[in-house]
């Protein structure tokens, strides 16, 4: 992933990048960026950001990651919505 520092990185940005490697189908890029963000004081996901994650598992077939990511949505302080 291409780090830009004139650009600063946040919640809603990451996400709407998660969406778009979701239209594109693009697991791997989309994981990265969401790992990034669990590990981040600056954009940590929000509810909005799991649910585009585990979207975007699903739509590539990887349930295996979808649940995996549907468990860590409680442990980072989020519970499972209308959406989810």
């Amino acid at each position: 992933m291409r780090k830009d520092t004139n650009i600063k990185s946040n919640t809603i940005l990451n996400t709407t990048v998660i969406k778009m490697f979701n239209l594109e189908k693009n697991l791997s890029a989309a994981t990265e960026l969401f790992e990034d963000m669990l590990k981040s004081k600056y954009s940590y996901p929000n509810n909005v950001t799991f649910n585009t994650m585990l979207d975007t598992a699903i739509k590539c077939d990887d349930l295996a990651l979808a649940e995996h990511y549907m468990k860590r949505m409680p442990e980072c302080g989020f519970n499972p919505d209308l959406i989810t």
